[in-house]
């Protein structure tokens, strides 16, 4: 798995062991690793000096760190949410206005940061996350979470969020049945909930409120999010939580499973 703290990237082992910082920048934060398929290298988004300037850019290293180079270049927008497709061909992205106050919807471009181009169709779409065989994707459009082909077509309105509510950060299982989100309420309560591909079978998974970054491991029996600055698991058939990672004096984000 693969989190960032403060300008660093860091791996830990599926058991929260082992943990090694493997990216470091100067005078920048890197967040939302992104593991490529074959796990030979990681996109991440990294925000320029001064931090939270708008400034956000997609990288790629590779798996241990070295080998870190540029893919998009910020302007006018900025560019982050980095999703590989699972060939390991093409990466979506979110791109927004300068400062994120608008969405200017999903992009795509080659693991090489060539060929950009709108690839969902809406500017209103952000937050990508591909099925499991590449044909379609999962986005937040206008808060709610919609499906649609890999090349932006028939879209399928997937979730209907209550009045005042969005719904976002989805990842969608191994095995193509079910997809967890983040649902932000009205009183901006961000919590983990689980939806079958069908649009069925929706439920709430936690109540803690300050859920954030749902990832599904492998096996798909597992859910990780971070959660109050730590980062924790569900087992998303029983329940069943148990806290991953913890570092004193550090918030963790952007938890991301190792295939």
């Amino acid at each position: 798995m693969g989190e960032s703290l403060d300008t660093e990237i860091w791996t830990a082992s599926a058991a929260g062991r082992n943990r090694r910082r493997i990216v470091r920048l100067r005078r920048a934060a890197a967040d939302e690793p992104a593991w490529s398929p074959s796990g030979r290298s990681i996109a991440f988004v990294v925000d320029h000096d001064p931090p939270a300037s708008g400034q956000l850019e997609i990288y790629v290293a590779r798996a241990d760190g070295s080998g870190v180079r540029r893919l998009t270049q910020a302007g006018k927008t900025e560019d982050s949410d980095p999703a590989w497709s699972p060939d390991g061909r093409t990466i979506a992205f979110s791109k927004h206005t300068r400062g994120g106050v608008r969405t200017l919807g999903v992009y795509g471009m080659r693991a090489d940061g060539r060929l950009q181009h709108w690839l969902t169709r809406s500017h209103c779409d952000y937050d990508p996350a591909w099925s499991p065989n590449g044909k379609r994707i999962v986005v937040s459009r206008c808060g709610a979470l919609v499906v649609v082909n890999a090349d932006g077509t028939r879209a399928r309105r997937l979730t209907r969020p209550p009045p005042g509510s969005a719904d976002e950060q989805p990842d969608w299982s191994p095995k193509g049945r079910s997809i967890a989100f983040i649902r932000i309420g009205s009183d901006d309560r961000a919590v983990l909930w689980l939806i079958r591909t069908d649009g069925t079978g929706e439920r709430q998974l936690t109540d803690g409120g300050d859920e954030n970054s749902p990832s599904w491991s492998p096996s798909g029996r597992l859910v990780a999010f971070t959660s109050y600055t730590g980062i924790r698991t569900i087992n998303a058939t029983t329940g069943q939580r148990r806290a991953l990672v913890t570092m004193r004096g550090s918030d963790l984000t952007s938890p991301a499973w190792h295939h």
